[in-house]
Order: structure tokens, then C-alpha cells, then sequence
């Protein structure tokens, strides 16, 4: 990744510009699918699978998911193709391409 330099902010911008061209620079997804996958966990895979797992990151085509037993990271795998369809339905671009799950260790 080269280095660019900031735009000239000389008159107030809409946040959700802003946050659109730093998610950008990042290599991650739009706010609006961000906000649905973090904020909105429990509506994409329903409340059975939200209460036994936790979306960790998304970022460049990748959503790591943990979970609290080898059970649900089983039923997420299963569910993967459809939790990428519901993701990329919010974006203009192919948000997610792969669902990595990972069994959260035992505190």
C-alpha cells in the first residue's frame, strides 16, 4: 500500500463520508455493513447462534468468528454460505468471502 496524503478538509464534511474513506483506506467494509455486523448479530444469524458466538473482525474478505463451544462452530461453518449471502446483500461489493470460525479458549 503506497502512502497518499490527506484530503483538504477546508469545509465540514458529513461523518459518514469520512468514516466511508478511513474504512476504505483500511481495507475493510462500509460503516452501514459493519454496523450490520456488529451492531446487528443477533437479526443476521438469528438468537439461537448470537448467544453462543461474536463476530471478532472483518477486514479484507475475512469474518473471524468465535464461538463458546465446538458444537456452534460447527453450526456456523454450516450456515457460512448463507451469513456471506445476508452480508453481501447489504454492500455493493463482496464484503465477506470467507467465514473463519474459532472456538473461544476456556478463561
Amino acid at each position: 500500500m503506497t502512502w497518499e496524503p490527506l484530503k483538504d478538509f477546508s469545509e465540514p464534511q458529513p461523518i459518514v463520508e469520512i468514516l466511508e474513506d478511513l474504512t476504505s483506506n483500511l481495507h475493510v467494509p462500509g460503516v452501514q455493513v459493519l454496523q450490520a455486523v456488529f451492531d446487528s448479530w443477533d437479526d443476521l444469524v438469528g438468537s439461537a447462534i448470537a448467544s453462543h458466538s461474536t463476530p471478532v473482525w472483518l477486514r479484507e474478505g475475512e469474518l473471524v468468528v468465535e464461538v463458546d463451544d465446538p458444537v456452534w462452530a460447527a453450526e456456523v461453518r454450516f450456515f457460512s454460505a448463507e451469513l456471506m449471502s445476508r452480508i453481501n446483500a447489504i454492500s455493493t461489493a463482496e464484503s465477506v468471502e470467507v467465514v473463519r470460525v474459532r472456538v473461544r479458549p476456556i478463561a
